[in-house]
Parts: C-alpha cells; structure tokens; sequence
C-alpha cells in the first residue's frame, strides 16, 4: 500500500446537506442519538458489502463504535439528521474513495460536513488514482459533469465538493487494489490507528486531589436534582459560597456524564474570564469542543452568540453537555448557554455563588452546596497536613481548631492544612491565632 501527501484542510461552508433535503420538510421522528469514534463515507454499491462492511466489523471487534449506516440507523431516524451526527459525534472519518464515489451527492456532501469538523480524515483509494480526485480527471471529471449539467445542486455546493475531493486527495492514505490480503492488512491498519486517537482525547479533570466526602456530595445532588436517574432539567444550577465545591463537584459529573453526549465542553473560571474581556474565547473554545470546528477568532460577542445558535441549529439532534464554572452575570450566560437551540437532552450545569443569578436565568432546578460535616473536614485537612487521613499525635486540638475556624469549607481545609504542613506545634499556634482573629473579625464586621 502507498501513502500520498499531507495537505490542508477545506474551507467554511453552509451545511452542504441542505441541497439534499426536501424544501418543505415536516418531519418528527426520533432519533437514537449516539456517540461515535468513527464515521465511514462511502457509496454504497461499490464497497457497503466489502470493505465498508469489514472495516466496520473489524472496528467493532475492538470495541471501537463505528457509523455505517445500514448497520446503525434504526428504525424512525431520519437519515440526514443521523448521519450528521455521526459525522460531528466522530473523532476519526473513513472516506472510501471508490471508481464512482464521485457520482454521489449524498457521498460529496457528507466529505464536506466531515471537512467542517477538526476530526481527522483516513482516505482509503479503493480501485482509484489519488491523481483522479487531485486533478478531477477520468471517471471524477465525467461525475462532476453530470452534476453541472442537470442543474440539480447549485454550482456553488458543486464546487464546494469538487474543491473537497481535491483537498481529501492530498492527505495521507492507502491506496488498495482490491485482494484479500490486502483488505485484511488495511483493516488492521486502520484499526491500529483509530486506536492510538482515540488514546490522544482529552483525559478526565481531576476532581479533587482527596476526594473526600465526595460519595456523599453526590448522592445527596442525584436526591435533589434527578429523578429515575435522568437530570430533572436540562439546565442545572450549583450554588454555594466561594470554596465550597462547586466546581469539585461539576468536574466529577463531567467526567461520568460527558461520554453520553455527542459533545462536551467545561468552561472554567467565567467570572475571571469575563473581567479579563475574554468571553468571545470561550465562545470559541465552546464551538470548537462541542462540534469539532477548527478554533477561529470571533469579533465580538455578539457575533459569537449568533455564531453559536447557528451551529447548534444544524447538529440540533446531537446532545451536548455544557458547564459554566463559576458564573456571576446574566451577560456570561447569555453569551454562552445557548438553551432555544440545544436538543431537549442536553444538559447545561452552571456554577455560581449568587443564587438570584439562576432565578433571573430561569433555572428552576438549584442545588445548594451545604458544609462539610466535622468528620469529613478533620481528614480532609488532616491529608493535607499531614498526607494521611488521621491526625499526628499531639496536634488533635490544633486540628480541631483549624477545622472549627474553616467552617466545613472544603478550599479553605485545603489551604489550611497545605500552609502549616511540616511546621512545628508553635508555628501551628500561631497560624491558628491569626485565622482566629479573622475570623471573629468576619463575625463583627460581615
């Protein structure tokens, strides 16, 4: 098998399979909304029994969720709405480029929508020359012909593909004649590389360096705010003082919760980002994690909030997971939660220490963050202190002023316990006279 030459990416466009749906469209159907690792675009009559049909079972063996369609379209999708979200859910796309691959405006559209996305793209030239799509010649070029002549598509969708075809021709691939051994070696090799991006994604954020009473926060936020194991809103509000773990506790439900949805993205820090007149890099960030589009520069906010209602419009069977950390304006949640165009089982979590921000917001299912419990806030200030989850012997009273002065205020048992590590007794005392002081301080002056 040789490999061609890497090339770029395509440019922007509007959805390409808007050509290829019914002008009037009144359809309501459900769709299994799944998330997958690979997407394969090919024309059926050529390879959807060989090679397609091999690639697929071969990635499944591994445990590698692929989309083709005849094997994962159920009954009741409707088929442009499932194929776009296969094709935006993926991380890695297969185009299959066969003799009459060119033919297919339902095959050109889908290269151009898997052109709009950062996943990356596997050209397989399946009884072709890579020179065919390059310099559109041969059978291409008559394809393309066709297309033109008939008037069907607008010439812009059209050249829009043909420049795709160029660009696809140009990244790395296989070129396969066809013969067993060969299909079998390309399988695994495809395999093996799937494999190893799937190994590049983002790795889970680390909730807490101790999770302590973190089973028990848990359990009491699924009490309030689930019902039969389903979020009882598709927008949930976390409230609580500064340091209580509100954000500990986002960071844990976005990693358990964030491989159920199409896309994900957390976006830490809000209120400083805002300050520091970064929202539309956040709004940039939030495109880019839930629907793969290359990062781009947005000129105001504005322009993103449009920028992102018209992208989530397209992918609006996709469910997306969106955490906004530590919010503090309705502004940041205008810019950034996009709730008229998100799926129904979507689900948005903020974060913020002012609950009438969640009422003016709308959001109707709130979970107040409580206090640590004493028994909880002595280990976790003790695994601070001192790297293990009891007290050293002789500090027992210190720690149990530290942890009186603390409040049950899981940042502040960090701090704390992190600041007096590895001093002596008398350093201790005096840390804890000085909190103290603070402290009472607070209580007459609040």
């Amino acid at each position: 098998m040789a490999s061609t030459s890497t090339s770029g990416r395509g440019e922007w466009a509007p959805d390409p399979f808007s050509v290829l749906e019914p002008h009037n469209k009144m359809i309501k159907s459900s769709l299994s909304v799944k998330q997958f690792d690979v997407f394969i675009n090919h024309r059926g009559p050529d390879v959807k029994t060989t090679l397609a049909l091999q690639l697929y079972n071969s990635l499944k063996n591994e445990g590698i969720s692929a989309y083709l369609d005849s094997e994962e379209t159920e009954l009741g999708d409707y088929f442009p709405s499932a194929i776009k979200n296969a094709i935006f859910s993926a991380r890695v796309h297969i185009a299959i480029l066969s003799r009459r691959y060119a033919e297919s405006a339902w095959c050109l559209a889908e290269l151009a929508l898997m052109f709009q996305t950062e996943a990356r793209i596997i050209p397989l030239f399946y009884h072709v020359q890579p020179s065919d799509f390059r310099h559109i010649k041969n059978g291409v070029a008559d394809a393309f012909s066709k297309h033109e002549e008939n008037g069907r598509y607008p010439n812009h969708d059209v050249q829009q593909w043909k420049d795709c075809l160029q660009n696809v021709s140009g990244i790395k691939g296989y070129e396969l004649n066809g013969q067993n051994d060969d299909l079998n070696k390309l399988c695994c090799e495809v395999v093996t590389t799937v494999v190893k991006e799937k190994k590049k994604r983002k790795i889970p954020l680390q909730v807490a360096k101790y999770e302590v009473g973190l089973d028990e926060l848990v359990k009491d936020f699924q009490s309030h705010c689930q019902s039969n194991g389903e979020m009882k809103d598709k927008i949930i509000g976390i409230f609580g003082m500064g340091g209580s773990g509100k954000t500990t506790l986002a960071k844990y439900l976005f990693n358990n919760k964030s491989s159920e949805f199409s896309g994900s993205t957390f976006l830490f820090d809000v209120r400083g980002r805002h300050v520091k007149d970064e929202l539309t890099s956040l709004q940039s960030q939030l495109l880019k994690d839930l629907i793969h589009l290359k990062e781009k520069s947005i000129g105001n906010i504005n322009d993103g909030i449009t920028s992102i209602k018209d992208n989530l419009q397209r992918t609006r069977e996709s469910r997306f997971l969106i955490v906004i950390d530590d919010a503090d304006h309705l502004k940041q949640l205008d810019a950034l939660v996009p709730i008229d165009a998100l799926n129904s089982k979507s689900l948005v979590i903020v974060t913020t220490r002012d609950e009438r921000l969640l009422i003016q917001a709308g959001v109707n299912v709130r979970y107040k963050m409580k206090e640590m419990n004493p028994e909880h806030s002595r280990e976790l200030f003790c695994w601070h202190a001192f790297q293990k989850q009891s007290c050293k012997s002789g500090f027992q009273n210190l720690v149990e002023g530290f942890v009186k002065v603390c409040g049950g205020l899981p940042l502040a048992l960090q701090v704390m316990g992190a600041h007096v590590s590895g001093s002596d007794k008398s350093y201790w005392k005096l840390e804890l006279d000085v909190a103290e002081n603070i402290t009472q301080r607070h209580k007459r002056y609040p």
